[in-house]
């Protein structure tokens, strides 16, 4: 993901022509946001092993609620 955000201008430019140069900068947002999914995935699997389902719920709230506040934000910006 960091190797992607790192080239993510010349790539988009060269793959996608400069029409989506506004897409750069959340390519790069999105591969920095997702590069730490897989040890969020592993933190989740071990709360379910350790039987801390009361855990994982509550988390599960939080990212939803994040999510649903983040994509009300963003919806005007256009993004």
């Amino acid at each position: 993901m960091i190797g992607l955000a790192a080239t993510a201008d010349p790539l988009i430019r060269i793959v996608l022509t400069d029409r989506w140069e506004g897409a750069i900068y959340l390519l790069q947002i999105l591969c920095f946001a997702l590069m730490w999914y897989p040890v969020h995935a592993i933190n989740l699997n071990l709360l379910q092993v350790k039987g801390r389902s009361d855990y994982f719920l509550k988390l599960e709230i939080i990212k939803k609620i994040l999510g649903i506040s983040i994509l009300c934000i963003t919806i005007p910006l256009g993004l």
